[in-house]
This record gives C-alpha cells, structure tokens and sequence, in this order.
C-alpha cells in the first residue's frame, strides 16, 4: 500500500510514481507508513523538564538569600540612622535614639556627620564630639557619652539639648533661603528711605548679606552704593535689628549713625 501523499495528504494509488492530485514524485521516503495515518509524520517536540525551571529559581534566589542575610545592619535602616551607625559605632536602636533627639532639635537632611578627636573630653566624662552638615548649616556638634546616649548638641555658641532635653531649635538660630530672600527685599526699602537718591541704590547680591537671628532678635548687615547731595557715587555700609518675627525694625544704623524713628 501506498498510502498517502507527503505532500497533499491524497491517497496515493497501487504502484503510483506521482501523486494524480499534486503531480508529487512518489517514493517510499515521502509517504505515510500507515493507511490514513496523516499524523504520523508530524515530529514531536520534547516536554521541557521542569528540574530545569526550578534549578534556575535555585541559582537566581539562593544567592539574594545569602545577600539578605549577610548585608550589613546599616544597610536595613534609614540612611540617616545607618550613617550615625557607621560613624559612631552604636547600635540600631542607639543610632535612632540620637536620630529622634536631632529631629526635636529641629536638625533634619544631615548630610555628613564625622568624629572630632579635637572635640573629645571637653566635659571631661569621656564623651565624643561629632560634627554634623545639613544642606546649609555646618557648625553643628553632638557630644555623646560612653552608651551613645547624647550628652549636648551644640550650634555655634547656642545649646540645643542639655541635661536630657531639647532646649532650643535649630531654627531659632537660622534662616531659610526665603527667608533671608523676604528679610533682605525688606531690609532694602528701609534703607532706601534714608538715602539722598533712593532711585540710585545698588545693593549687592544675597551672598554679601549677613543675618543673624536669636530668641530676641533679627539682624542683617550689608552696605548700598548710591548717590550723595553732589551727585557722587558713595558706598553705605548698615546694620538693621528687628523683632523676632522679622516685621518689625528697632534700630538702623548708617555709616554708624542710629536711627530708631525716620
């Protein structure tokens, strides 16, 4: 038998040499085995093993465990924690202790905080000084004792934390960028109004400004280029105080005369 047509699947006649439908040269390579058995030249695809797949979990999953479980502690925690980890040596629950007190300090984004061997034993009970960085402010300094518990937290010549408390904010003592952008547009037309030729005021960008801020007090400091009685272009230097709030001005004083009242 014959059988049928690799090619069209026809059945093929007795003793045919070509396929009387599609004109297909008939040998015994090219025709079914089996009467009627149109399948049996398909090739079967072998069934992927699924050993293969779970090998392949195994290689990709054990060796994150191993990471997991051997990644530093610093590495678990908040990047703020984990940096006073790193550089004071506590613990995580030490390291968030200190974390929580600079935040009732009003400190926040710490940037860089490093040990000071200068700062050391200042209060002679073996306590480590650290200075910290923020986004603007640099001179800020952590003393802890022996157990990583905060001993002070300085800023410049103001206390933040003494004796197991927070006793002043770091925003008592600083300024915003806004801020300093409100006290400077306001500091400005106050001079203007004391100048001989206020149309010809040239004050100098924010970065030549000082500021100065206490519980009591706002100060700025800077100077003006304008011109005097006879035309001439002279320079001014000024001091303004006002109010904590910064709205009200107690006392100006140009090229060191004072003036409390226009």
């Amino acid at each position: 038998m014959r059988g049928f047509c690799s090619n069209c699947n026809n059945k093929l006649k007795e003793d045919a040499k070509f396929c009387d439908k599609c004109g297909q040269k008939i040998d015994d390579s090219n025709t079914g085995n089996v009467i009627g058995n149109i399948n049996s030249q398909k090739i079967m695809k072998p069934k992927k093993k699924k050993g293969c797949l779970i090998s392949i979990l195994l290689v990709i999953f054990i060796p994150a465990l191993m990471v997991s479980l051997y990644m530093p502690q610093s590495a678990k925690v908040p990047k703020s924690i984990g940096d006073i980890m790193e550089e004071t040596n506590s613990n995580k629950e030490q390291a968030t202790q200190i974390n929580s007190i600079l935040e009732q300090c009003n400190i926040k984004n710490v940037k860089e905080i490093s040990h000071d061997d200068i700062l050391d034993n200042a209060y002679g009970g073996n306590e480590k000084g650290y200075r910290l960085k923020t986004d603007s402010i640099n001179n800020i300094v952590v003393y802890l004792r022996d157990d990583s518990t905060v001993l002070e937290i300085k800023y410049a010549d103001n206390t933040l934390y003494d004796n197991n408390e927070a006793v002043s904010k770091l925003s008592d003592f600083t300024f915003t960028l806004d801020e300093k952008s409100n006290l400077q547009i306001n500091s400005q037309k106050m001079v203007k109004d004391f100048l001989k030729s206020p149309s010809t005021a040239d004050f100098p960008n924010i970065s030549e400004w000082k500021f100065h801020k206490d519980r009591e007090k706002i100060i700025t400091q800077s100077y003006v280029d304008s011109q005097n009685s006879f035309g001439a272009m002279i320079r001014s230097e000024f001091q303004i105080t006002l109010t904590p709030d910064g709205k009200t001005a107690t006392s100006l004083i140009i090229d060191g005369k004072e003036y409390t009242n226009k």
